[in-house]
């Protein structure tokens, strides 16, 4: 089960590198569609599950404040068999610094691609990138064959709910629903802190957290959609608040299959080769 949480913070990894697209939007659950399952009943809807080897598509919408730092990050990014495509947009404070900027970054078996304007300025030192640059080497052999999502992702779900931690969630916990209509099947998670407080041992090794501090915040659901066997979209909505952290974070997180990759630029062999000492400037 915990894997399942790893998943999630991969997708939440790679979209700090990720600016926002809201098209797809956060998937939502019709409470008419609510039904009681057993442990059984929610494994036998898991068998199978395995994601459409097409695009996927993730966004995300974050703040984040912790410890002097202030950043907001806006993103999307689109995977594919033989590409991928990151949009970044960022703005924020660091301590004794400051970053912002905006780019695409373009992947598939001719190399990496850089198209915007990046500026850091972190404690004395400052880097910059801004333009159009190739870097052969980075994505070297990696889209040389068809990557599978579901071998990339090691995407499971029998073998990920298959354990007692699961089966306790499921037969215990009332933050935990389901919603079925025809061939669709919805999992809801949701954390708060009172239901935390109401079930800590269960929660707090799930969530892999230490016990709740005083003034601390934390507002979790998580939505996860499956139609004929498919897992068609995923979301997360988070708000946490932790005074003995000086930690504030407020993000929407969203990922679902979709048809087609964008295009790419029909420029890409005009990029200029990325030089590293481009990145510093002097003062």
């Amino acid at each position: 089960m915990k894997r399942f949480f790893r998943i999630l913070l991969v997708f939440a990894l790679m979209l700090t590198l990720a600016a926002c697209n809201k098209e797809a939007g956060f998937p939502e659950v019709n409470d008419n569609d609510k039904v009681d399952l057993t442990y059984d009943d929610v494994l036998d809807e898991f068998d199978g599950v395995a994601m459409d080897n097409q695009v996927l598509k993730i966004e995300l919408d974050a703040d984040i404040e912790a410890e002097g730092l202030n950043v907001s990050l806006d993103g999307s990014a689109h995977f594919g068999s033989g590409a991928v495509m990151l949009n970044l947009k960022l703005a924020g404070d660091m301590p004794e610094g400051n970053l912002d900027g905006e780019a695409t970054i373009y992947a598939n078996n001719t190399g990496l691609y850089f198209d915007g304007a990046v500026d850091i300025d972190a404690e004395g030192m400052k880097m910059s990138i801004e333009g159009k640059y190739k870097l052969d080497d980075m994505v070297e052999g990696f889209f040389d064959e068809d990557v599978d999502l579901n071998e990339f992702l090691e995407l499971d779900f029998t073998e990920m709910f298959a354990d007692e931690q699961f089966k306790k969630l499921v037969e215990e916990y009332e933050g935990l629903t389901f919603y079925k209509n025809g061939n669709k099947f919805q999992l809801k998670l949701i954390v708060t802190n009172e239901l935390l407080l109401a079930n800590k041992e269960l929660l707090l090794e799930l969530l892999d957290m230490g016990e709740p501090t005083d003034g601390q915040e934390i507002d979790l659901e998580f939505v996860l959609t499956i139609e004929d066997k498919k897992l068609t979209a995923l979301g997360v909505r988070l708000d946490l608040t932790d005074p003995t952290e000086d930690l504030k974070v407020s993000l929407t997180l969203t990922a679902n299959v979709v048809s087609e990759m964008p295009e790419f630029p029909t420029d890409l062999e005009e990029y200029e080769p990325f030089d590293m000492m481009s990145l510093f400037m002097e003062e």
